[in-house]
């Protein structure tokens, strides 16, 4: 990260969220789309998501991204104001449709697919972003989705730009889709200018394997004192931060019925973390990201299953 510029923290230290919010359509039951009875809707979204889940654990969220004009529209401003999440800065656009997600297959490997014609997240613009109000965050959660066209490239290439002249670390989840980064090849071009400039990256272990990575070549990639976390299900996660060695963070026991969003929660809650430690990371951040996502699977829905800081309290004097 570049030093050309001070960054110095507001009093409540803000976490700003880039990047894509939607419907999930959950499946009922989670199966093949012959035996589907009915879609739920719920609102998620990686970065609206990590917005929420840094409300209800104590810390203070904006939410950054193009919404539409339409009825789903609606419901998620309404629904990220209640939540407490300033949307202060999220533009609204015309002529276009909240992007619909259909969330199908079993709670350990869902499948996504994705519609909406042009999606409203997609149309974020570099004008739309605000550099007195981003400069202000003491992290920024970057969504993926925003890569796969204009102007919504543009728009993250700005972002970054700000993040990296501020000295703003910046977390990153690269959340490869194949339903919508069906080229290994052009996700790798496209996810790797931001992998190299995350201070904390996170992926899962399938998907490296969408990436055809390993995660030490990404981890060669990386710049120094960095993070990167790969997360793995039930068994937890491995991190290497600066020039340590991989580490192993056991995850919790639970009964798991939706891991929409879980990713999302781990994000929101290491990043958190790091944030109230002055940008500094420590190993029981892990600890408690593994433990806030565990608990997101245990409801249905992204954001719905997100868990509140008494959740975690409880769980953490449980384990």
């Amino acid at each position: 990260m570049s030093a050309s510029s001070p960054h110095i923290h507001p009093p409540q230290p803000v976490i700003t969220c880039v990047g894509e919010v939607l419907i999930d359509l959950i499946s009922t039951p989670t199966r093949d789309w012959s035996e589907i009875e009915q879609f739920v809707p719920r609102i998620g979204g990686a970065p609206a998501n990590a917005a929420v889940a840094i409300r209800r654990l104590g810390g203070t969220s904006k939410f950054i991204g193009a919404l539409g004009n339409d009825a789903p529209a609606a419901w998620i401003m309404n629904r990220l104001r209640e939540e407490n999440v300033d949307i202060s800065d999220a533009p609204v656009v015309t002529g276009a449709q909240t992007r619909l997600a259909a969330v199908t297959g079993p709670v350990d490997d869902r499948t996504f697919e994705f519609y909406g014609s042009p999606a409203a997240d997609s149309l974020l613009t570099p004008e739309h972003i605000d550099a007195s109000a981003l400069h202000q965050s003491a992290a920024i959660i970057l969504g993926s989705l925003l890569l796969l066209s204009e102007p919504g490239r543009s728009a993250v290439q700005r972002v970054v730009e700000i993040a990296d002249h501020h000295g703003i670390p910046i977390v990153f989840d690269p959340n490869p889709r194949p339903a919508l980064w069906p080229d290994p090849q052009l996700a790798r071009d496209l996810l790797m200018p931001i992998i190299e400039q995350a201070t904390v990256l996170k992926l899962g272990t399938d998907e490296l394997e969408i990436l055809g990575l390993s995660a030490e070549q990404i981890r060669e990639r990386q710049p120094d004192q960095t993070v990167l976390v790969i997360t793995d299900g039930a068994r937890g996660c491995w991190y290497w931060y600066g020039d340590a060695e991989m580490r192993h963070v056991p995850s919790i026991a639970i009964d798991p019925v939706d891991s929409t969003g879980a990713g999302d929660a781990f994000n929101a809650a290491l990043t958190l973390g790091m944030v109230e430690r002055g940008q500094a990371f420590n190993e029981e951040d892990i600890r408690l990201a593994n433990i806030v996502g565990a608990l997101a699977t245990t409801r249905h829905g992204a954001m719905d299953a997100l868990p509140w800081r008494s959740d975690v309290d409880q769980a953490r004097a449980e384990n």
